[in-house]
């Protein structure tokens, strides 16, 4: 029971709750989960790790300490809390020694969890367009700048304005498309469409583009009678709305590509020989064109990683990261398309090395124990 409304609140929290600012309990929730379920494990006479976990977790960590090395000897903007950011993020993964005794209940209240949010987001999208008020926007103002958990309003791309209700955690949704869409009822194809109803509203390019191909994909493989209606749907979508998308999301003077294409120069001069082998460290920070600033991190996911840790350190933990989708994907293709779909989205977004990202790389892993 105890274990169950722990892991419950830790989850609630890392979903609702991403910096924790809101009830400032994830860290506390999280130390608490790992005793609980330590005891749990120690507890039984018998007590038997995972081999393949360790293994994963030994080369994971072991890369981060030789980054953090790295940066502390390098001195790059060198920034000790910036550093403990990353090392904290990383730590969520340790649950993967203990999280096995109780996988099936982390991973039916995380989706249960997902669901909820994407509920809220549909409610919230419903409440300002219906009874916006005061209220409304004080909460509005609330979660987007006072707690950094979400931001609300709209977005304009080109000519397209449209409503954002994003959440920093909402790419997870993807995985309860997936989970509800592989049931094959109609109840559960119901769910995965405001799933995905959902990640239209929360107004981010990747949201949209990669959540509607991943659940046309997803259609397309489990409704087999249904693929050349399918077919005729999407292409009829693709032919009228493709070309007019292409224009607006991606034009180069659109404010969040111009900052995109900004810091691609910048990585661009920072690859000297010595970074673009061992990486500037965990903790280093670059002067941005874009921000007109000193910074820690971009949007561009895949860039900060071989810019903090190298080609060497930085292929390693790329394929250690995509491993578990890999690995997925012979047994189960609709949850590993998911997650290489979640990786796609976190690849314009700083989504993989926080909290979020490891819920996905932990959830994805247990799937694959499932199988096994």
């Amino acid at each position: 029971m105890i274990l169950k409304l722990v892991m419950n609140l830790f989850i609630i929290s890392c979903i609702f709750d991403p910096a924790d600012k809101i009830f400032g309990l994830k860290t506390l929730l999280y130390l608490l989960l790992f005793f609980i379920l330590f005891v749990i494990l120690f507890s039984n006479k018998t007590i038997i790790f995972d081999k393949s976990d360790i293994y994963y977790l030994l080369v994971i960590y072991t890369i981060i300490a030789i980054s953090y090395f790295i940066g502390k000897v390098r001195n790059i903007n060198f920034n000790n809390n910036i550093a403990y950011g990353y090392l904290k993020s990383f730590l969520f993964l340790g649950l993967l020694l203990f999280i096995n005794i109780e996988s099936n209940i982390f991973k039916k209240m995380l989706l249960n969890i997902l669901m909820i949010l994407s509920y809220s987001i549909i409610i919230i999208f419903l409440i300002k367009l219906l009874f916006n008020n005061e209220y409304i926007e004080k909460l509005t103002l609330y979660l987007t700048f006072e707690v950094e958990s979400a931001k609300i309003g709209i977005r304009q791309y080109g000519s397209y304005t449209v409503p954002m209700i994003y959440f920093k955690t909402s790419p997870l949704i993807i995985f309860s498309i997936a989970h509800f869409i592989k049931k094959q009822t109609n109840i559960n194809l119901i769910i995965s469409i405001l799933c995905l109803i959902a990640m239209i509203l929360s107004g981010t390019r990747a949201n949209i583009i990669i959540g509607f191909a991943f659940f046309s994909v997803s259609f397309f493989i489990i409704y087999k009678k249904y693929r050349k209606a399918a077919i005729i749907i999407f292409t009829l979508i693709i032919i009228l709305f493709l070309p007019k998308i292409l224009i607006n999301f991606f034009s180069v003077s659109e404010y969040s590509n111009t900052i995109k294409i900004n810091h691609i120069y910048d990585y661009i001069k920072l690859f000297d020989t010595k970074t673009i082998l061992f990486g500037q460290g965990i903790g280093s920070g670059f002067m941005s064109t874009a921000f007109h600033g000193l910074t820690y991190n971009t949007e561009l996911t895949y860039f900060e990683i071989i810019r903090i840790f190298g080609l060497l350190l930085g292929t390693i933990l790329i394929i250690f990261i995509i491993l578990p989708g890999i690995l997925l994907y012979k047994n189960d293709i609709i949850n590993s398309l998911a997650y290489f779909s979640y990786l796609i989205i976190a690849g314009t977004n700083p989504l993989l090395i926080s909290s979020t990202g490891m819920i996905a790389i932990i959830y994805t892993i247990l799937l694959n124990k499932d199988i096994m």
